[in-house]
């Protein structure tokens, strides 16, 4: 296999949709953004927040109640590393609320 086919391959056999948000849990912070570019060692979200504390894990994925979260500036792009990633859930509620 080429570079260029494994290259390939990492950005086609992601799961993760362009245009969804979701709720990822990387190995040291949390982030809910909407995926706008899959790379194939980074992911790029718009309209990004920091989740300094999620509270109830399963609150925050059922009802989308989120402890304590920072926004990223507007139009900043957020990149994470994909191999940071532990695991990744589409976020269906809004953003939290700013403070």
């Amino acid at each position: 296999m080429t570079n260029s086919e494994l290259f390939d391959r990492l950005i086609t056999d992601c799961p993760l949709e362009e245009g969804q948000a979701y709720l990822f849990r990387c190995v040291t912070y949390h982030y809910i953004g909407t995926v706008v570019k899959v790379g194939p060692f980074e992911i790029v979200l718009k309209d990004a927040v920091w989740v300094a504390d999620s509270g109830n894990f399963q609150g925050a994925l059922e009802k989308g109640t989120i402890s304590d979260a920072m926004h990223y500036p507007v139009g900043a792009p957020v990149i994470l590393g994909r191999l940071s990633i532990v695991d990744a859930t589409p976020w269906v509620h809004p953003l939290p609320a700013k403070r």
